[in-house]
């Protein structure tokens, strides 16, 4: 009996031999998925905290070019006054030495 079922179970074994095979093999495969998420995950993050980062420096840079539209604003402003203010003054010492001048004139 044992003659008649040996090529089976030369098969059964084979068959067990290609299925623990195939088992470690995916779990393998299993293990290699498993650090690839990993990896994926990580990647994940470092994306986000890069993200996190580029709006933090955008948010600053726009601060500063509020901050120095401004300060051009409040510049313009007082260098415009202060053009007003020579030019006022310029026109009092301009009229002033016109006066001086009449006066020496007629001495």
């Amino acid at each position: 009996m044992i003659s008649q079922h040996e090529s089976l179970m030369l098969d059964v074994e084979r068959q067990k031999q290609e299925t623990t095979t195939e088992l470690d093999r995916g779990y393998r495969q299993q293990q290699i998925a498993d650090e690839l998420l990993a990896d994926a995950d990580a990647a994940r993050d470092t994306a986000r905290k890069a993200v996190a980062k580029a709006e933090d420096t955008l948010r600053e840079a726009n601060e500063t070019l509020r901050t120095l539209r401004g300060t051009i604003a409040c510049r313009r402003l007082n260098l415009a006054r202060g053009c007003e203010f020579i030019t006022t003054y310029h026109f009092k010492f301009v009229k002033k030495s016109h006066n001086f001048n009449e006066i020496l004139k007629i001495r």
